[in-house]
């Protein structure tokens, strides 16, 4: 009987693709097209059934989760301590309270651009402030998509040697979120390695370490 890798290797060989080393990266065009689209639900959230159209010219209809707003991230890092603060709130989807980085919405109206957003949002939830803000993927422009059937994206960045802001910009209102100081790496890895951080904070967090490494910054 063959192992489930030698057969999931057969499937992976069965699917036509142009392989993992044409990849580009930046200049790939979509191979699908939205050709329809209606409201399903609406909300402060929208959800919309799209059709779309496959590179087979099939049809299907999806369901998508529909934001106003994209969204920012923050990851802050204190190069002393060599530690983060990170904040912890009740998540209604899965029904628990997680850690997770400084995350906020992106209001278009409010904010000049996503770093003002960023900044904002790190001064209302972790109670910070900074002049040292790095964007986290190639630019300040670009953001990552949240999920394959959400509209929403993510701007992530770095805020580094944060100062502690006495009587900060306030929550927003139904907001209840709790502080936590001095979290190392390890305690990351740790709450990413038992399910107790959410995908975007996750993501968010590598991406920093990243930068970090790039920064020549010591975090371990």
């Amino acid at each position: 009987m063959p192992s489930i890798l030698s057969s999931s290797l057969k499937l992976i060989a069965a699917i036509p693709t142009r392989g993992l080393s044409s990849i580009d990266g930046v200049n790939e065009p979509n191979d699908s097209l939205t050709v329809g689209e209606t409201i399903a639900y609406q909300g402060f959230r929208n959800i919309v059934k799209r059709n779309i159209k496959l590179p087979n010219d099939k049809i299907i209809e999806i369901e998508v989760l529909k934001h106003r707003h994209e969204s920012v991230v923050v990851f802050s890092w204190n190069s002393t301590s060599k530690s983060t603060t990170l904040v912890r709130e009740y998540h209604p989807g899965p029904e628990l309270s997680l850690y997770g980085t400084v995350a906020g919405m992106y209001e278009k109206s409010k904010h000049h651009s996503a770093l003002e957003c960023a900044e904002h949002e790190l001064e209302e939830e972790a109670q910070l402030r900074t002049s040292k803000w790095y964007a986290l993927l190639g630019s300040e422009a670009i953001s990552m998509p949240f999920d394959k059937y959400s509209n929403n994206r993510f701007y992530p960045f770095l805020a580094l040697d944060c100062e502690r802001v006495e009587n900060g910009r306030p929550l927003d209102e139904g907001e209840y979120i709790t502080i936590h100081e001095n979290v190392t790496y390890q305690d990351i890895m740790k709450l990413i390695e038992t399910g107790k951080m959410n995908v975007v904070s996750t993501y968010t967090c590598l991406l920093a370490f990243k930068k970090l490494d790039e920064l020549g910054i010591e975090y371990k």
